[in-house]
């Protein structure tokens, strides 16, 4: 008996071992899906530009021509995301901008190794759509801006870029899934009345939008309140944007106005040729404001070629005009171009 007992126990206790333990290479696999993932580039640009300006009525003309290197916007990045319940995932990132061309030492008063924030955030995505909170790229950039900003150094109008109803920080954002080829999307940036010295509203910024893709067509259009604008009298702007992509050609049109401040267009075209890249936009903008009814307007050319899928180089150049900027008699125009390089891992 006491046998038959003794040999049930050690079978058991085999079964037990046989059934729960893991084997070293399933253990370390579950490890690694755990970890987040580490990414990040770097960014290096040679720079020439060559500029003449005049600022009053009847002044010699200035010209000013200057070469240099300089980044282009290096980060270093960490994302993760697992499923939390049946069909909802949880997620994060947070990206850091550095210098690779400045010693970021914070003796010699530099910033001491990574620099400012470019997106944080978490969120949680399912059949619902995805919610994040954070600071990240709102559908205002992405949704319009982006179709034709496509260039790795040059903005296509860069005046009034910023002052559109782009904000990004303290930000919770919501879009929803596709639906027939509709989107919806909002972002809510929280302030409060901070240090507004009306003190009568808050300063939180609103952005809403709609997007509809059918086959290679997409359009887009988003509405932001500015109230987070510190600017007098800013009011709200809205951006429309249309994108068609056929085989190898691309071709985007981005319009954004804001009422007493600022109107741009742009029309960009891209084509790719195997492991070759080239773009070619027209960009122009206007101030609407009382006393300002200045212009700018910008061409920009780009080739790009991929050494290889974590590698790729290119050059970029633009020539552009601005003239009676904020009411004045200021005046510009010139060129510039860059040489730049990127490893991506």
């Amino acid at each position: 008996m006491k046998k038959t007992l003794i040999a049930s126990a050690v079978a058991a206790a085999a079964l037990s071992t046989s059934a729960f333990a893991m084997d070293p290479a399933t253990e370390l696999a579950e490890k690694l899906d755990s970890m987040p993932t580490i990414y990040g580039n770097v960014q290096i640009v040679a720079t020439y530009a060559d500029v003449k300006s005049k600022t009053v009525q009847g002044a010699p003309e200035r010209g000013m021509s200057d070469y240099g290197m300089a980044d282009n916007g290096s980060t270093l990045g960490f994302k993760h995301s697992h499923e939390v319940a049946p069909g909802l995932t949880a997620f994060a990132k947070i990206e850091f901008e550095y210098s690779a061309t400045e010693k970021q030492d914070a003796n010699q008063g530099g910033g001491g190794g990574l620099g400012e924030t470019d997106e944080a955030y978490l969120g949680l995505k399912g059949d619902f759509g995805s919610v994040w909170v954070g600071t990240n790229d709102t559908i205002y950039e992405t949704w319009v801006e982006d179709v034709t900003d496509h260039y790795e150094y040059f903005g296509v109008v860069g005046e009034a870029e910023a002052n559109f109803g782009n904000k990004e920080d303290r930000t919770v954002e919501y879009v929803t899934p596709s639906m027939g080829g509709f989107q919806l999307g909002a972002a809510y940036q929280m302030n409060g009345q901070g240090d507004n010295q009306a003190a009568t509203k808050t300063r939180d910024n609103l952005i809403v939008g709609a997007k509809y893709s059918l086959d290679a067509l997409t359009l887009a259009l988003v509405y932001g309140n500015n109230e987070a604008d510190n600017t007098p009298g800013a009011k709200g702007a809205y951006g429309f944007s249309a994108a068609y992509e056929m085989d190898a050609f691309k071709v985007g049109f981005s319009y954004e106005t804001q009422e007493d401040y600022w109107s741009t267009a742009s029309l960009l075209g891209v084509y790719t040729m195997g492991a070759n890249q080239f773009a070619l936009s027209y960009a122009m903008g206007e101030e609407d404001g009382t006393g300002r009814k200045g212009e700018v307007s910008t061409i920009t050319v780009q080739a790009l070629h991929n050494m290889s899928d974590n590698f790729y180089v290119y050059t970029e150049a633009q020539i552009g005009e601005s003239e009676k900027i904020s009411g004045g008699d200021y005046e510009a125009s010139g060129s510039q171009a860059v040489l730049g390089a990127t490893y991506v891992f």
